[in-house]
This record gives C-alpha cells, structure tokens and sequence, in this order.
C-alpha cells in the first residue's frame, strides 16, 4: 500500500487530460453522427434578407403566390435553425483543434488516424 499524495501539478494535469479527452469525445461524435464539415452553412445574412424579403411580399399576395411564400418563410426559417446547429458545431470544432496536438502527443494519435476516422485536413493542419 503506498501513501504517495499527488502533487496540485499532477491533479492539474489529470484534470486537463479529462478535459481534453471531452473536447475530443464531443467533435469526434460530431462526426460520427453528421459527417466531416467541409463548409460552414449558408451565410446568416442572406438567409435573414431572403426572410424579410418573403415577409414584406406576403402582406401583399393572395392564392398560389401566397402559398408559395408561406413555404419559401418556413424555408427560411428552418435554414435559420440549421445555422444555430451550426454555430454549435463550429464551438465544437474549435474545442478541438485547441487540445488536438496535445491530445495526439499524449495518447500517440497519428495524423493519418485523424484522417481515418474523417477528421478534415483543415481541422488538423489549424490544430498543427
């Protein structure tokens, strides 16, 4: 039995380990369950412009026309929603590049086994 106490360093260290094991737990699920993101979702301006765009023509259309840009708005709406997701994501991404090459050197992760899973080239070379 050994009375070895750990030192506030060690405690600290174990502590980032964990911390940099949930980042890279996080983006790694993150694409499992929805592919490698090669580019960030339609920009929120347009999307928020063709928005207000379809709102302004609705108090003025009947019929077909009208039908047509109740569908367009929900359109809209529902690319508003995939840009939240998206804003999720790319904390997610930035997550990981922050603890990527630490994490690589501490468990001996190749760059080749990054990009087998399907980490993007890009995510790893902003990670180093």
């Amino acid at each position: 039995m050994s009375n070895k106490v750990m030192t506030a360093e060690h405690k600290e260290r174990m502590a980032a380990g964990r911390r940099e094991t949930r980042a890279v737990e996080a983006y790694l699920q993150l694409i499992e369950t929805s592919g490698p993101r090669t580019a960030r979702a339609a920009d929120r301006k347009r999307v928020e412009d063709a928005l207000s765009e379809v709102n302004q023509h609705l108090e003025a259309t009947t019929g077909i026309e009208r039908l047509e840009l109740l569908q367009q708005r929900e359109d809209h709406y529902r690319a508003l929603l995939a840009l939240e997701e998206t804003d999720k994501d790319a904390e997610l991404e930035h997550a990981f590049i922050a603890v990527a090459a630490s994490y690589s050197t501490r468990k001996s992760i190749s760059y080749s086994t990054w990009r087998e899973f399907g980490v993007p080239k890009s995510v790893l070379d902003e990670a180093g």
